[in-house]
């Protein structure tokens, strides 16, 4: 009963979601084009390196834990891996407004592509759990929450699209579309691979997708002139009066950084409490400890 209560749900989302990106595709062909053509061209290839991105952190996701349980790691050292993945998450949006002044917003993709495949090839060769907790380290990186955020910054600034045209409304739609595509299709690409060639696979396989996204960052980076380079070559000088024109700036920032860590210490905590719990030998432990708390 369980498993065709399961079988319906899943099959009643994918159809969600076919029939959501048929909307989508019936709408973005039957717009009004009124974008650049040099635009466009630079709109097409943005999403290309979007869809080379996403596409393999969506396809690694379902198999990240269970490729760590195979090379032999517990639930408490899978926990202080996504422990560390989270903090590096959150010094990560803390500091990517400075990185995008110092390097640059095309740069810093190009950093994030190359954190994907070092990731993906640390956790398919990797056999050590130093070698997965530097993996969790870059996977911080590359988050896909991030990773949307920094490619925002990018739209924003840097492609400058105009606000008198529907460019803005095109490549919203186009990301809507792009994000149901890859929802939908991703879990099929990732469980025929691990059926076919074993979960391991998987992580050697998704290698070979940032590094096409590179090629395609270095390409947009000459895609066009642009009028001014605003986050390439920046300086903190804006950084520095902000800290200087009031004590409470430098305050708020170590409140942030303190709350963030302290989220993420319980976090990390509790779920190794927890897996020792669920130990054989400390079952009689939380069996008397959830009958205590009821």
């Amino acid at each position: 009963m369980n498993e065709a209560l399961d079988t319906i749900i899943l099959n009643s989302f994918r159809i969600s979601l076919a029939i959501a990106l048929i909307i989508i595709i019936y709408k973005r062909a039957s717009a009004v084009q009124t974008i650049n053509p040099d635009l466009k061209k630079l709109i097409h290839r943005y999403f290309s390196c979007y869809i080379a991105l996403f596409l393999a952190a969506f396809i690694q996701m379902p198999y990240r834990c269970h490729l760590l349980l195979n090379k032999g790691l517990t639930h408490a050292q899978i926990s202080e891996i996504f422990g560390i993945a989270n903090i590096f998450v959150a010094l990560w949006n803390l500091f990517m407004p400075i990185a995008l002044k110092k390097l640059g917003h095309a740069n810093l993709c190009i950093i994030v592509a190359l954190s994907y495949f070092f990731n993906a090839g640390i956790l398919a060769f990797g056999s050590q759990f130093t070698h997965f907790a530097i993996a969790g380290c870059l996977q911080g990186l590359t988050m896909p929450t991030a990773m949307m955020a920094l490619m925002d910054y990018w739209m924003t600034e840097e492609l400058l699209l105009p606000q008198n045209s529907n460019a803005n409304y095109i490549f919203n739609e186009q990301r809507v579309a792009m994000s149901l595509f890859m929802s939908s299709s991703s879990s099929m690409i990732s469980n025929a691979v691990a059926h076919n060639w074993g979960v391991e696979a998987i992580f050697s396989f998704t290698l070979s997708i940032p590094l096409a996204s590179i090629i395609l960052l270095v390409s947009l980076l000459h895609v066009k002139e642009k009028p001014e380079e605003k986050s390439i070559g920046g300086d903190f000088s804006k950084l520095k009066l902000w800290l200087t024109e009031s004590p409470k700036n430098i305050i708020i920032i170590f409140t942030e950084i303190a709350f963030a860590s302290s989220i993420i210490s319980s976090y990390i905590i509790c779920r190794r409490f927890y897996s020792l719990l669920l130990t054989n030998h400390q079952w009689d432990t939380y069996k008397a400890f959830t009958e205590f708390s009821t």
